[in-house]
């Protein structure tokens, strides 16, 4: 018996993007997409900047993407957005903690704060204001005020 011969015919292409929905990211890494509600899920390659754990996270929660396809092929997804409206937003953290051998400058337009390793502080800004509950405590060899 002979090979049989492969069935030719235009090829299938899909122009522009595509919803879909991720199905799964195996323990690999490697993501599955479902490009339409009853398709089988394919394997993607993943060109969006997209960690690990929030892609699990869009697994977890059915979440929809963004894909194209590698020259047009639809049996070769290409993620290329999440959609993250859908995904659960990361919980802050509790507490942030920064440090540095010499110097922290923490800067947003003509506001900035300084702390420096020998114990100097700045606080630079246009107008500065101070609000407490309770009571204010400034201590200091010497005080300056204007």
């Amino acid at each position: 018996m002979g090979e049989r011969e492969p069935v030719s015919g235009p090829r299938r292409v899909v122009e522009g993007p595509r919803a879909a929905r991720i199905a799964e990211v195996t323990a690999e890494g490697i993501v599955m997409v479902r490009v339409g509600q009853d398709a089988p899920p394919l394997r993607a390659w993943v060109a969006a900047s997209i960690s690990l754990a929030r892609l699990v996270a869009a697994a977890r929660e059915g979440a929809p993407v963004l894909v194209d396809f590698l020259d047009g092929d639809p049996t070769q997804p290409v993620l290329i957005a999440l959609l993250v409206d859908r995904v659960a937003p990361e919980a802050p953290p509790r507490a942030v903690a920064l440090e540095a051998a010499e110097s922290i400058t923490l800067a947003c337009g003509a506001s900035v704060v300084e702390l420096h390793a020998a114990g100097h502080v700045e606080v630079r800004g246009r107008e500065m204001r101070l609000e407490a509950e309770g009571n204010v405590t400034v201590r200091g060899v010497r005080i300056h005020l204007n």
